[in-house]
């Protein structure tokens, strides 16, 4: 197995299963998309990274907690 290296915290873990389904279960990683008016995206950017699970949750939370204001 290649392990991964976490981009905020550092730390070293394993890749979640690569699949082609993406879902919140299963993402090992963000990047910032360019969203256009009607809520379709046009393109990712080429910079993004790689997060551990735990860092990964807490994104998540951050995203969603400042969604709710």
């Amino acid at each position: 197995m290649i392990a991964r290296k976490c981009d905020r915290c550092g730390k070293f873990y394993e890749p979640y299963e690569e699949k082609n389904e993406c879902n919140m279960n299963n993402v090992n990683g963000v990047a910032f998309v360019h969203m256009n008016t009607d809520n379709t995206y046009s393109g990712a950017t080429n910079d993004g990274h790689d997060l551990c699970h735990e860092c990964l949750m807490a994104v998540i939370a951050f995203v969603r907690e400042v969604s709710k204001k």
